[in-house]
Formats: structure tokens, C-alpha cells, sequence
């Protein structure tokens, strides 16, 4: 049976019509002049499911011995068998289906269109399995040969070594002993052979095995005697998402939205859905969904220019609209070209050009940030009708007109800041500066340290008054943009002039530490005297 026609709230439209005079507002052409000429919609019904798979995940551990663990199977495969019954019985069972379509359903997004292979924790289904098996060494005997004797009983004689025979104990292994008068003489224990039978053996070499006490056995140490081990499955169910929905039923021009980001759509309100438990077909987990939303072409008057899109969802999205600013700002883009490349009056061209909203937002971004950071400013701004194309293009041309109102006078800073920076390292380090800091920097450290700040210092100088002397000029060209109290906050970048700070201050320094070798009374630092001297050694 064919669903009814609904069609979408007008109120929809006049949302819609508001965003397109905001984003027109001040860019060409004059709100009152933006008119809704018709809007064709209807409420569109299309059918979704998401379809849940348990996938479990296990990990094991070994325990020796026998232990009770959770349910007891009689081996690994039995536990897997009662894993598989466990999924089949809880897909099966009311109550289960139940909570584990809960679990995604009690999302803010209903579990409609997650991402696929979105995976969560079954946890009230979490289960613990255990089986014994025998002891690999020992076979479950629970003992296993001494392996001092090797099952044996008996060990090589440790006073021997196996040998039977040791140096005698009474000629100490000579053969002789001093007899009467002082005269040597054959040994009477050993009889001159210089060694006697081993009295701890009993000249058999081999002595009862001190581990094993003569059992040949002992409790196996891999299982500690227990002759079995037990292996503990834990297994926690994880809960694998799939979507689907009825395609055919979506307007194709909007197909590429639900199949990208259906659920983004459906957590920012365009998209609404009831949700149930599908118990159409037996042995299927799933979540149905009954999802709407609002469609239609819209059109507007901009003048006597008309454009055409779709609107779709609850919270009046305009798609499919054609980049209709981008020819609305072309006049004022044009000036900013002009502008960027320096033909003719640049602050007067930028005034002119200033006039249009979305222009003005560029020169105020561009002029404190790079290209990129203007660019997705403008995009955000104006999510309609601009393409990213002329967003990068009046970002790049606006970020050059910028540059050419504050080159002379940050060059006039840059010399300004040199000067500063000159004049606070002769004081440092030919005047007295360093000398009255000596009382603080006793330690060769602490000169290093006063040394990193004073240069620190200098290219804070040189970037504060590059900035400071661009500032007024700035001001001057783009002051009428923001209110009276606002405009100190327009700080202009120092671009390619603050580089040339650093590299100038670093070579005034490095002057100003090569004179102190030359002036009297000025004070060398350590770590120059010593690269200055490697240096010498390594040319000489």
C-alpha cells in the first residue's frame, strides 16, 4: 500500500529564505530583495536497519593444577561449542535480544547509521569457561625423573667425580712418607701407587642421589606436582554494526549525504527515526528503523536573478545551490586583485572593496592570519554559495592588499627596532649593562642565561616595533570595519620584515661580542671566547 504524500512544513522554507538573506546581506545585494518564489516538498519515508553481530572475544590463561573456573567443558573445543550456544541462544532469547539492542538504541543517534564495524561490549554476557588436560612433561604422572640423576637413583660421587680413585690421603698423592732416620719410604696406605679407593663411593663411583633421596623422581616442575593444568577462556561478546536502508525510496540527489554521514544527519536533527526490535525474521539481530525528513526544491529570487537547490531535513539544510556569491562579489573582488597587485590606490581600493561583508571579514582575518586560517573562516561563514575556489582567491588577494598598506611602514619599524636593538646591546655589552648584572650572574650558567634573554629581548623589540609602526596604517585602511574601542586590536603580522628582525639583531649582536675583545673594560662572555677560539685552531 502506497504512503500518503506529506508535505513539509512551509515554516521550513521561510527558515531556509533567512539563511539566504543573512549570507546575501551586505555582499551585493539587499535582504528585502531576497525572495522565496516556491518550495516543492514533501516528508520522505525510507525504511533502515542496523544489524547487530556478537563477535566474542576471548583471552586465556594458564593455571597449574586443578581449578574450577567458571563452567567446566571437557577441552578447547568444547568451550568454543559452548561459546557458539551461547550467541545462538542469546539471539534467540527475548530478554537478551532485548538489552542488546538497548545498548544501541539508548544512543542519542538511536545506533542509526553508525559507522560500519562499530563495535560494544556485551558485558552482561561476559562468561568464564575451564578444562584440564594433562601435563605436557610429566604425561599427568605428577612426577617426572630427577634431572640430577636422571631417574637413575644414584649421582657420580662428588668426592671422586666418578672416578673411584683419590689422591691418597696419607702421602698427599706422592707415593712416599719419611720414615725412620729421615728416610723416605713407600707409602703404607697406598703402598706407592699414590692413590687409595674412594672411601665415600666404596670405589664405585656413583653415590645415592642427594636430590631425589634414590627415588629416581620428583614432582614435576611444570606442573608443580599437580599433574594437570587448567585453561580459563574469559569471554566478552563484542557487538559489530551493520547498516542498510531502502535506497530506492531516498531522492537520488541526497544518496551521497545518507550514504557519507546519515548519522551526523541524524545527531544535528535533520533526519528523525522511530526504532524498534526486528523480530520479523528468526535468528537475526537487528534494530528497524522508520526514518523521515523533509525534501524538496526550493527557489529564490536574488534580484531578478533566480537560483535553484533542495532543501532537506528537519533543520532546513539547502543543498545542490549553485555558487551564486560567487558572481555577487566579482565587482569587489576585482578591486581587491587590483589592490593586491598595487595598481593604483591601494588603501582606496580596499575601502571600496571593503564594502562588501564577506570582503571585509578576508581583510580583517588576512591582515592578523595566514591564507589558510582566512580561508576556512570565510567557508564557515558563508556555507552557501561560495565556492572554496573564490574562498582561496580572496583570501590570497586580500592577504597581498594587505601586505602592501603596511610594507613601507614595517620596513620603517625594521630600521626603527634595529636602532633599538643596537643601542641595548652596546649598553650590555660595551657599556655598563653586563658589569652591573655581574653581581647577579656570578655563575657561568647565569651568563648564558642573561646572554639567551638579551637576545630573546632584541627580537622582541624589532617584531613589537615593526608591528607598532604598521599598526597606524592598518588602522587607517581597515579602522572603519570594526567600532572605535576595537580598532587598537588590529595588529598587522610582520611578515618577511620580522625574518629580516632576526637575522639584522643576530648580526648586531654578533658584532657587538666581537668588539668587547677590543674595547676596554667591556666584558668578553665565556662561551664566544671559546668558539672563537675552536674556530682560529681549526682554520691556523
Amino acid at each position: 500500500m502506497t504512503k500518503p504524500v506529506t508535505p513539509a512544513d512551509p515554516k521550513l522554507a521561510e527558515l531556509a529564505l533567512r539563511m539566504i538573506q543573512n549570507v546575501c546581506k551586505g555582499n551585493g545585494i539587499k535582504s528585502d530583495n531576497v525572495k522565496l518564489v516556491s518550495f516543492q516538498g514533501q516528508i520522505v519515508h525510507l525504511t533502515a536497519t542496523t544489524y547487530l553481530e556478537i563477535k566474542p572475544i576471548t583471552q586465556e590463561k594458564t593455571l597449574p593444577g586443578r581449578q574450577s573456573v567458571g563452567e567446566t567443558v571437557p577441552h578447547r573445543a568444547g568451550a568454543l561449542q559452548a561459546i557458539d550456544q551461547m550467541i545462538i541462544a542469546a539471539i534467540n532469547n527475548g530478554g537478551y535480544k532485548r538489552q542488546l539492542i538497548d545498548i544501541v538504541l539508548k544512543r542519542p543517534d538511536k545506533g542509526l547509521a553508525l559507522p560500519d564495524a562499530t563495535s560494544f561490549s556485551a558485558d552482561f554476557l561476559t562468561k568464564d569457561y575451564s578444562w584440564q588436560e594433562p601435563c605436557r612433561t610429566c604425561g599427568g604422572a605428577a612426577k617426572s625423573a630427577c634431572p640430577r640423576c636422571q631417574g637413575g637413583a644414584r649421582e657420580n660421587c662428588p668426592q671422586c667425580q666418578g672416578r673411584t680413585m683419590i689422591p691418597c690421603t696419607m702421602c698427599r698423592g706422592s707415593g712416599t712418607v719419611t720414615g725412620q732416620g729421615g728416610k723416605l719410604q713407600p707409602c703404607s696406605r697406598c703402598h706407592g701407587q699414590r692413590q687409595m679407593a674412594c672411601p665415600l663411593c666404596q670405589r664405585t663411583g656413583k653415590v645415592t642421589c642427594r636430590q631425589c633421596h634414590g627415588n629416581g623422581f620428583g614432582a614435576c616442575s611444570s606442573c608443580s606436582g599437580s599433574g594437570y593444568f587448567t585453561y580459563a577462556l574469559h569471554v566478552v561478546p563484542q557487538i559489530i554494526t551493520h547498516f542498510d536502508y531502502d535506497r530506492a525510496s531516498a531522492p537520488p540527489d541526497i544518496l551521497h549525504m545518507l550514504d557519507s554521514s546519515a548519522n551526523a544527519l541524524m545527531l544535528k536533527g535533520h533526519l528523525k527515526a522511530t526504532a524498534r526490535l526486528a523480530d520479523s525474521e528468526p535468528g537475526v539481530l537487528a534494530a528497524e528503523y522508520d526514518v523521515t525528513f523533509p525534501h524538496g526544491e526550493i527557489v529564490f529570487a536574488l534580484g531578478r536573478q533566480q537560483i535553484k537547490g533542495t532543501l532537506f531535513g528537519y533543520k532546513s539544510r539547502l543543498v545542490n545551490l549553485p555558487h551564486f556569491l560567487d558572481k555577487m562579489i566579482s565587482p569587489g573582488v576585482t578591486l581587491l586583485e587590483q589592490a593586491a597587485a598595487g595598481h593604483g590606490s591601494v588603501a582606496g581600493k580596499i575601502r571600496r572593496a571593503s564594502k562588501y561583508r564577506m570582503l571585509a571579514l578576508a581583510l580583517l582575518t588576512a591582515g592578523q592570519n595566514s591564507v589558510r586560517k582566512t580561508t576556512d573562516a570565510l567557508l564557515q561563514k558563508y556555507p552557501l554559495g561560495l565556492s572554496k575556489g573564490m574562498a582561496e582567491k580572496i583570501s590570497k588577494y586580500a592577504d597581498a592588499a594587505v601586505a602592501n598598506i603596511t610594507r613601507k611602514p614595517r620596513y620603517v619599524g625594521l630600521g626603527i627596532g634595529l636602532m633599538l636593538v643596537t643601542g641595548l646591546y652596546a649598553f650590555y655589552y660595551l657599556g655598563t649593562g653586563r658589569v652591573l648584572l655581574s653581581a647577579y650572574t656570578a655563575t657561568p650558567i647565569m651568563d648564558g642565561v642573561m646572554d639567551v634573554i638579551i637576545i630573546l629581548l632584541g627580537g622582541t623589540l624589532t617584531t613589537v616595533s615593526i608591528q607598532l609602526s604598521a599598526a597606524n596604517a592598518m588602522r587607517l585602511a581597515l579602522g572603519h570595519l570594526v567600532p572605535a574601542k576595537a580598532r587598537h586590536t588590529l595588529i598587522p603580522k610582520t611578515r618577511g620584515s620580522g625574518w629580516w628582525g632576526y637575522a639584522g639583531g643576530l648580526a648586531i649582536y654578533l658584532i657587538m661580542i666581537e668588539l668587547t675583545l677590543h674595547v676596554s673594560n667591556a666584558i668578553t662572555p665565556g662561551w664566544y671566547q671559546m668558539i672563537r677560539g675552536y674556530i682560529f685552531n681549526l682554520f691556523s
